[in-house]
């Protein structure tokens, strides 16, 4: 190994780091560890179910009480380099959300944050930028291996008044179980205030 990234950690103590591999079978890669043996999970040159190979990881992961690890990437497809949040688990990987690709909700995705993250439960929720969609910038909320879907844009009408107001700069949609999520915004006119949200079903924003 020789750079590595943030490990990340879950609630059976299992650990999962993004590194570089120096003369390795691939530059680089997703490892797992801790409770379970040193393993190369997922490797730059791997091919998504699409076809599209990874070229590219973030340089955190998240990890969820499943041992599934979701991460951002560059995928090239194509001939092009595309972002994308994947997730690589026991069944293999899978794209979450992919730039280019039609977003639930309108629009199509034209980019995300600087990475995603996993609740224990296995809830993902990313930011992603959006082209044609109902706003700029969107969080979304989705599972292993559910469909994922919209939860708050820039610019929506909250239930209680007043509206979501501009993502902070590389905010990050942080999960937790149950479809929870939170973020942060930051004021754009006088009278506005800085916020952190909270996605919370059941109990509105």
């Amino acid at each position: 190994m020789d750079k590595i990234g943030e490990p990340a950690l879950n609630n059976r103590g299992v650990v999962a780091f993004p590194a570089a591999i120096f003369k390795g079978p691939a530059l680089g890669g997703i490892f797992v560890s801790g409770t379970r043996e040193l393993r190369l999970l997922a490797g730059a040159a791997d091919v998504t179910p699409s076809g599209a190979m990874i070229v590219r990881f973030s340089e955190r992961v998240a990890i969820d009480d499943e041992d599934g690890i979701v991460f951002g990437a560059y995928l090239r497809v194509a001939g092009d380099t595309r972002e994308a949040v994947l997730r690589a688990g026991p069944e293999g990987l899978t794209e979450v959300a992919v730039e280019g690709a039609m977003a639930p909700g309108g629009g199509r995705y034209a980019g995300f944050g600087p990475w995603p993250s996993v609740g224990p439960d296995g809830t993902i929720a990313f930011i992603a930028a959006l082209a044609g969609g109902t706003g700029p910038l969107a969080a979304f909320v989705g599972g292993a291996g559910g469909a994922v879907r919209p939860v708050a844009t820039m610019g929506e009408a909250l239930p209680g008044g007043g509206r979501i107001g501009r993502f902070a700069v590389n905010t990050i949609a942080a999960a937790g179980s149950g479809g929870l999520l939170t973020f942060a915004t930051v004021a754009e006119a006088e009278g506005e205030q800085n916020a952190i949200m909270c996605w919370c079903p059941g109990r509105g924003h």
